[in-house]
């Protein structure tokens, strides 16, 4: 016997050494699991009444109390929640509503809260909260194409009605500008997000119509971006802003003149403030700012109403920076929801002196636009969140199925918390909720031992024969009463089976090509 051959029965026995451990390591396991004393069952029915009592309260009193949590009130709340319903986006499990599942992102977006403090609320586990947060960001994003939709080419009864701006503004369709969203990004590519502003942000751009509704929106570029450059991407993008002809967008000094934006006259007053009491427009220049400004403060009154609605883009979040922003297209669905110079001509397109070693030293500080994403695209993939049952807390603590953590939060939250504590219809329907059978340490234990388990059969196929009898090939390919084709195909199935091939070279002529031809009818799929 080869030395292969002793190396591959080597593993042979590790590997099943190997499995008739952990199978022992279950067998045990399984055996300590049952001798513990599992949860109390009134335990479990208080923890369900207590986030029944606490659910009623957020979008089963009043208005106010809706609006307060969620940031909507309940009417738009219920209907967005059938509409998921609905379009199946969402799904109700045996554990958890629709609506639960809405309220657990709308208080986390309108708040910017994190998950563990959404804990004693919902009684529901950090991981738990985490994948129905984007099962329904997903769910959000596939919204985009209905509410976020281009502006009408209609002119706007705000400024047909309105002899200030009809007919000078009658092909305006609505003002675009940049806002800055504070960022949390990682240390060693901050400097990209370090603008004007303070700390590191993202500069988000949107395009508003005259009633509040964003139009369009582009997130994702770094705070360092000119609110220019992330412009000439929007326009860019095979999916980006759209501008149908003859109309035009209002837009602030800082962009550049440029056919289907519109912005005022550099050098002269433009702000609101300015043309106070007594500070009359004087020319032609200033009566036209004066216009503009009052139809453009309507982008800066929708990033307004925006960021005082939805806490997420006015604080530091604490999701990756991809998810934020996600968040921040969803955030502008939500909200539509609830309701270039000549002067520097020479220097464009101009390669610059040592650019890449400039690149190589400063990479990581420039803007680059590649976390960019626009409202157009969507936010993710569908998240299965059927048998969350099945998982493992990583808080620490046994979980009741749903990731709720044993010994973790009160029971009596109910009433001290959100609302009064009553009992619910739906309790002892939790009763046969199945325990978790691994802890921690099994779950680690027993991915280990699989591991190297995997491990092992990777080795034991690595040892397979690469080398064949010097022979074979002649051998094989004098049958020329068989075609080509064939004649390959056998080879590469002699070559794979080591014993096969090398008593096919053994047989006599007549034998072999009667092998020869049992092979071909055995595997059609040779040739």
């Amino acid at each position: 016997m080869d030395d292969l051959a002793k190396k591959r029965r080597q593993l042979i026995v590790q590997a099943a050494g190997l499995a008739a451990a952990l199978g022992a390591y279950m067998i045990f396991i399984s055996r300590r699991a049952r001798n513990q004393t599992p949860m109390l069952l009134g335990r479990r029915i208080d923890m369900d009444i207590a986030r029944e009592s606490n659910l009623r309260y957020i979008y089963h009193s009043t208005d106010i109390n809706c609006s307060n949590q969620l940031r909507m009130k309940r009417a738009p709340f219920f209907r967005l929640c059938n509409l998921f319903r609905e379009r199946e986006l969402l799904k109700d499990s045996i554990h958890t509503s629709i609506e639960e599942q809405v309220a657990m992102f709308l208080m986390v977006v309108g708040h910017n809260t994190r998950f563990r403090a959404l804990q004693p609320i919902f009684r529901r586990s950090i991981e738990v909260i985490s994948r129905y947060f984007k099962a329904v960001l997903y769910a959000v994003g596939e919204l985009r194409g209905e509410m976020i939709r281009p502006p009408s080419s209609n002119i706007h009864p705000k400024i047909q009605e309105n002899a200030r701006f009809n007919p000078y503004f009658k092909d305006c369709i609505g003002a675009i500008d940049g806002t800055h969203v504070m960022a949390r990004v990682p240390t060693n590519i901050s400097a990209a997000f370090r603008g004007r502003k303070d700390g590191t942000t993202q500069n988000v751009m949107a395009a508003v119509d005259f009633d509040l509704r964003f139009t369009y929106i582009l997130a994702g570029w770094e705070g360092s971006a000119h609110d220019a450059l992330i412009l000439a991407d929007a326009v860019e993008r095979d999916d980006g802003l759209s501008l149908p002809p003859g109309k035009f967008y209002l837009v602030d000094a800082g962009y550049a003149v440029r056919p289907g934006f519109l912005p005022p006259y550099r050098r002269t007053r433009y702000h609101l403030k300015e043309y106070g009491v007594g500070n009359h427009p004087e020319n032609y220049k200033e009566l036209f700012n004066l216009r503009h400004s009052s139809l453009r403060i309507t982008v800066e009154r929708a990033f307004a109403a925006y960021k005082n609605r939805w806490k997420f883009v006015y604080n530091k979040p604490y999701h990756p920076y991809k998810t934020q922003v996600k968040v921040v297209i969803a955030c502008a669905i939500l909200h539509n929801w609830k309701f270039d110079t000549p002067k520097d001509a020479e220097f464009l397109n101009t390669p610059l002196v040592n650019y890449e070693y400039m690149e190589a030293c400063f990479a990581n500080k420039l803007a680059t636009g590649r976390f960019a994403m626009g409202s157009n695209e969507p936010l993710g993939k569908p998240i299965d969140v059927e048998g969350l049952e099945k998982t493992i807390d990583l808080e620490g603590g046994e979980t009741n199925g749903e990731g709720s953590a044993q010994g973790e939060i009160p029971s009596d939250f109910g009433a001290q918390g959100l609302g009064a504590t009553t009992p619910s219809p739906s309790a002892s329907t939790n009763s046969k909720k199945r325990k978790r059978v691994l802890h921690d340490e099994d779950a680690i234990q027993v991915t280990n031992m699989s591991d190297a388990l995997r491990d092992v059969a990777g080795a034991i196929n690595n040892t397979c024969h690469s080398e064949t009898h010097p022979d074979l090939c002649k051998t094989v390919m004098d049958l020329t009463n068989f075609d080509l084709d064939e004649r390959l195909a056998v080879l590469d199935y002699l070559t794979e089976h080591k014993g096969k091939g090398l008593n096919f070279i053994k047989m006599e002529a007549a034998v072999r090509e009667a092998s020869f031809k049992r092979i071909i009818a055995k595997n059609p799929d040779l040739v």
